[in-house]
């Protein structure tokens, strides 16, 4: 049976611009009229209704009644349409509960009233289009269509990329479509699929680019209008806001859990810390060897919770983006032997042979106190992993970079949790008994990223962990 299309065709060109006048309006007094908190209890009480009114005021203005009757029943089939699409918009999405549940429910929610087929596309973790969810009308050709997804996704620089990075939409017609179809590599599917018209739409939030969502109208429908594309931007944005309540919702979830293990952990070394001046008072009278164990000690855990307080003021600086390196000219290899020094204490309590190899290196224009921390974290994770095994910790140049490696012959990680465990608040499966917030990988590889350097792990389980840290010289110092 062939669908109408969104907008029918007024019989003159002043209804048809009447009624492009009135539908947007419409549309996005439905749209405001189904935000959630705190979204929609920003907006004045009387800013929809005037909305309404300004939309029946443009209808019905000057030659109104003959405008009005000149489709007398495309108009209310239309705002019935748009009326029940965003209904099911308001109810569906706001009950979703996750990205990908979200993703699912979107697609179909567009096909078959808006579209035959649909994509959906969120950034990847490195910025480049993942496909999360497509649509057919016909299910025999979905197979196909995840092909398209894959081949659009793949495209560094296509137009799924560019609207990722820029937030615009394009509406493609026909003949921008045959177009496509001879110079690209996706117009053999938008052959097959016999597209005629395409709408890219950006599911936007302020300056932030959520996602993008494409709709295709088959040999059946007529082609997208710019009305059409008005309300379907429209629909992108209730999605798009779903979709950031969600991120908002996980983010949040995240920081409570990591709050409750922080101050977890902020209270074992301070209560332990307590507890070993409180003996060293009872002990004012005893031999000075206790004393100064009891005093090594209690400067242990102190290094601990320094160490995590540390840690937490620069994720807040991270995530503020007020992290600033205060760079100068430094010899990592130096810093190295001075750091292994102050560790040897916390080596020894652990079980380990700390073991520097420190050949000359070229100083690089670095933050001092901020490599001080790399290290500080790498060394610290070797000794909890590889607690009773030897420590190697190693510097020295290579083709204009200088290499900074920790190595432990400890538990080891497994394959599918070493680029996860540099997430934030991530610890790898084996790390579970251990104690941590999950803090430390993650500031290392953040705090090498903003010098311009990259991270890797090598590792096998039961065989041990190194850390390797790239840092680039600049090329008057290599």
């Amino acid at each position: 049976m062939r669908r109408r299309n969104f907008m029918p065709r007024a019989g003159t060109g002043l209804s048809a611009l009447a009624l492009s006048g009135l539908l947007p309006l419409t549309a996005l007094a439905l749209a405001l009229l189904s935000l959630p908190s705190p979204y929609a209890d920003a907006l004045p009480l009387t800013f929809v209704p005037s909305l309404l009114l300004v939309g029946s005021l443009l209808l019905l203005n000057g030659t109104a009644p003959r405008l009005a009757l000149s489709a007398p029943s495309a108009s209310p089939h239309r705002v019935e349409r748009v009326e029940a699409l965003f209904t099911a918009a308001g109810r569906i999405l706001p009950s979703v509960q996750s990205p990908e549940l979200l993703a699912r429910a979107l697609a179909r929610l567009c096909v078959p009233e808006a579209a035959d087929a649909c994509l959906l596309f969120v950034p990847g973790p490195d910025g480049t289009p993942k496909a999360v969810a497509s649509a057919h009308a016909c299910a025999e050709l979905e197979p196909r269509l995840e092909d398209l997804a894959r081949l659009l996704a793949s495209q560094r620089d296509g137009r799924i990329a560019r609207a990722l990075t820029t937030g615009q939409g394009q509406r493609f017609d026909q003949g921008a479509l045959e177009r496509l179809c001879r110079e690209t590599p996706e117009g053999q599917f938008l052959r097959a699929f016999a597209v005629r018209s395409c709408l890219v739409l950006p599911l936007t939030v302020g300056p932030q680019v959520l996602g993008v969502l494409v709709l295709m109208s088959i040999r059946d429908r007529s082609s997208y209008s710019a009305v059409d594309q008005a309300f379907m931007e429209a629909l992108a944005g209730r999605a798009a806001l779903t979709l950031d309540n969600l991120r908002l919702k996980a983010e949040a979830q995240r920081t409570l859990e990591f709050i409750g293990v922080a101050a977890h952990d902020l209270g074992n070394p301070l209560c332990a810390l307590q507890l070993r001046l409180r003996r060293l008072r009872a002990q004012a009278g005893a031999s000075e060897g206790k004393l100064q164990e009891g005093l090594a000690h209690a400067e242990q855990e102190t290094r601990r919770l320094g160490q995590l307080v540390h840690n937490l003021l620069d994720l807040s600086q991270l995530d503020s983006g007020a992290l600033c390196l205060e760079k100068e000219p430094l010899d990592l290899a130096a810093l190295v032997q001075q750091l292994a020094g102050r560790h040897a204490d916390q080596a020894q309590a652990s079980g380990c042979t700390l073991t520097v190899h420190a050949g000359p290196s070229t100083p690089g224009p670095w933050d001092r106190l901020r490599l001080e921390r790399v290290v500080t974290n790498l060394l610290s994770n070797a000794f909890k992993f590889g607690r009773g095994a030897p420590v190697v910790l190693s510097v020295h140049d290579e083709a204009g970079h200088t290499l900074l490696k920790v190595k432990d012959r400890g538990i080891g990680i497994a394959p599918e949790a070493q680029q996860r465990i540099f997430g934030r608040f991530e610890r790898a499966p084996s790390a579970e008994r251990q104690a941590g917030v999950g803090l430390g990988l993650y500031i290392v590889r953040q705090l090498v990223h903003a010098h311009g350097g990259t991270i890797r792990v090598s590792s096998q389980p039961g065989q041990g962990t190194e850390f390797t840290v790239c840092l680039p010289r600049p090329p008057a110092s290599v």
